[in-house]
């Protein structure tokens, strides 16, 4: 079945727009902070032979990509509140398998510990779940510059060549000894600049551990194998606290559900039989 997008709202609040393929119990995908939907299309196209495979855009994308500066208030709980008009409009009101990549992560942990009810399962890709540090020990170097990066942006921001230099360093895209602007990706990068206004949320995000505690649906933690030292301790402390998860490392660095997808591919799906 071919990809439709799903524009319909519920009757009251916001609403992801969906990209549909497949036919079968539903499994949901949130992509990352910038690159969205379409970096896990491939992956959907794969999980689509045996399952109803739904694609959320994130409002944050959505907003850069029509040009319209996010409201001022612009939250993940407004990006979990949306996640969730989404599945509504779908009809997904029961509990469906959902994996989330870095910030699409931390979207589908807030909607995970606000409705466990509706959680089947749950895949996590380095979700940047600041929230979690500080309480073990002071920052490190690169916590700290990433979230000084974070807090110099906002809804309404003009990004600069600057800031999107610092944001791909800090995620370890940097390479020694040559600048970071002669990557094949950096055009890209720039294009797609105005993604990083959502990304201010993730700094002012806050919950609470308890909250991970109750969680009583299994979870995968994925971490890649040379990623920053920030997502691998958010990643370990997610596994502390989480009564039932699963771990696994995949080749690279923090894009390694994309670089390395077919063993990625080869591990979710692994996990979600192991479910049946």
């Amino acid at each position: 079945m071919p990809a439709s997008f799903v524009k319909s709202q519920p009757a009251a609040g916001i609403a992801m727009k969906a990209q549909v393929e497949g036919t079968g119990s539903a499994l949901v995908l949130l992509g990352g902070g910038t690159t969205g939907p379409a970096a896990l299309a491939p992956h959907a196209a794969k999980l689509a032979g045996a399952r109803r495979v739904v694609r959320l855009l994130s409002k944050n994308i959505q907003y850069a990509s029509e040009g319209r500066p996010l409201p001022n208030d612009y939250t993940v709980a407004f990006e979990s509140r949306a996640m969730q008009g989404g599945l509504d409009a779908l009809g997904l009101t029961g509990s469906v398998d959902v994996f989330g990549l870095s910030y699409g992560g931390l979207i589908a942990l807030d909607f995970a510990l606000n409705h466990p009810e509706r959680i089947r399962s749950l895949a996590l890709a380095e979700p940047p779940a600041f929230w979690l540090l500080g309480d073990d020990g002071p920052l490190d170097e690169t916590s700290r510059e990433m979230l000084a990066i974070l807090r110099g942006l906002g809804p309404r921001s003009e990004i600069s060549d600057e800031q999107v230099e610092r944001y791909r360093c800090a995620l370890g895209n940097c390479p020694a000894g040559r600048s970071i602007r002669d990557d094949p990706r950096w055009p890209t990068w720039l294009k797609e600049r105005d993604r990083l206004r959502g990304l201010a949320a993730v700094a002012l995000h806050q919950d609470d551990r308890s909250r991970l505690r109750t969680f009583q649906r299994p979870v995968l933690i994925l971490t890649g194998t040379t990623t920053v030292s920030f997502h691998r301790s958010i990643n370990d402390i997610l596994a502390k606290h989480l009564p039932i998860t699963q771990r696994a490392e995949l080749p690279g660095g923090h894009a390694a559900v994309v670089t390395a997808m077919d063993r990625f591919l080869q591990i979710y799906s692994g996990f979600l039989s192991s479910r049946l």
